[in-house]
């Protein structure tokens, strides 16, 4: 059998010094969790997995290493990823740690299950995606980098910045750290509990009153053959992720599926579970803004695995590249911790 070796970042130890968050410790258990359990019955890999020691994981077949100091996490994570066949790392963007530990992977020769290091570093960076989508015509919020330290009244009467805004880190994960500026006091009172030096560069971006909504890619590693699925909505409160629907359908749908293919074949390389995150605006021309590309597995992959009986782990892993997925017509809602 295959070693695998899978590495959810906020629940691997990287963190075992430091409160967890509890919004994205809930999400990277139930990835976890779901991914483990379908890498195991695909009945091709021994599973392997580095866990927090506040948590417990308990999956027949998955071999767990405890982590009690973070420094410990990482210097297993090499050891594990030396010795396995293939590593897969569920890590956010923030900070960099989804391009670093993929750029180290790539540096040691460990194969792993995600994209290039030139498709990640303009994926994970909002402000490159930004202008990278602009340069190539598809429809995308106006980016713009701003400096907390720096800026001042003027923000309210610039010709790029008009309230109600969107801030949130030039490298971020789901909807952490991001508020809502629906004026210069809330601007200045963002600016006091945030600082570049901790979270990274901001961006920020228009708001755009819409329908959040995903749609995934899992392209197979091994032909980076490309299966899709349903358009689902997601569900907020505020800025916390509180699951989705799928599917869910609308008349730009179709319009969705036009942009992300149209990613795919600007960006080369990008492979593994591919996610895209939309805004359906109906009473707008441009009905369907796309909001970023996620180079990683996202909670989403929680709904769509209770969505077909097929295993979509083995897709994405490389394991059968013949694999057709038939999906349910049912409509399900699902939760972060599912």
């Amino acid at each position: 059998m295959l070693k695998l070796f899978i590495s959810e970042y906020i629940c691997s130890g990287a963190l075992a010094g430091f409160p967890l968050p509890d919004s994205l410790a809930r999400e990277g258990m139930g990835m976890l969790r779901a991914v483990c359990e379908d890498a195991v019955s695909t009945g091709v890999f021994e599973v392997c997995t580095t866990l927090d020691h506040r948590l417990n994981l308990n999956i027949a077949g998955v071999q767990c290493h405890t982590i009690r100091k973070e420094s410990e996490e990482w210097q297993r994570f090499q050891e594990l990823a030396t010795k396995s066949d293939l590593t897969l790392v569920i890590a956010p963007e923030f900070n960099q740690i989804l391009l670093n530990r993929v750029r180290w992977l790539s540096d040691n020769n460990c194969r792993h299950g995600l994209s290039e290091i030139r498709s990640i570093e303009i994926a994970s960076d909002k402000l490159k995606f930004a202008n990278w989508a602009e340069q190539n015509r598809i429809s995308t919020p106006p980016t713009y980098w701003i400096d907390l330290q720096e800026a001042t009244l003027q923000l309210g009467t610039s010709a790029k910045f008009h309230f109600p805004l969107v801030i949130k880190p030039q490298w971020g994960a789901g909807a952490s750290s991001m508020a809502l500026l629906s004026s210069e006091a809330d601007f200045f009172e963002f600016r006091n509990n945030y600082r570049d030096d901790e979270l990274g560069p901001f961006v920020i971006q228009p708001y755009i009153e819409g329908i959040p909504l995903s749609i995934a890619c899992l392209i197979n590693p091994i032909d980076f053959s490309r299966t899709w699925t349903p358009l689902g909505r997601q569900d907020f409160s505020g800025f916390e992720y509180q699951g989705g629907t799928i599917p869910f359908q609308c008349d730009a749908a179709n319009k969705a599926l036009e942009l992300a293919e149209k990613v795919l074949n600007l960006m080369p390389g990008l492979a593994g579970w591919i996610g895209f995150d939309f805004l359906y605006c109906p009473n707008l021309e441009e009905k369907m803004v796309l909001l970023e590309v996620n180079p990683r597995l996202t909670t989403s992959y929680l709904g769509y695995r209770q969505l077909t009986q097929s295993n979509l782990a083995a897709i994405i892993l490389g394991v059968n590249k013949d694999l057709l997925i038939e999906w349910s017509e049912n409509t399900i809602q699902f939760r972060p911790d599912m």
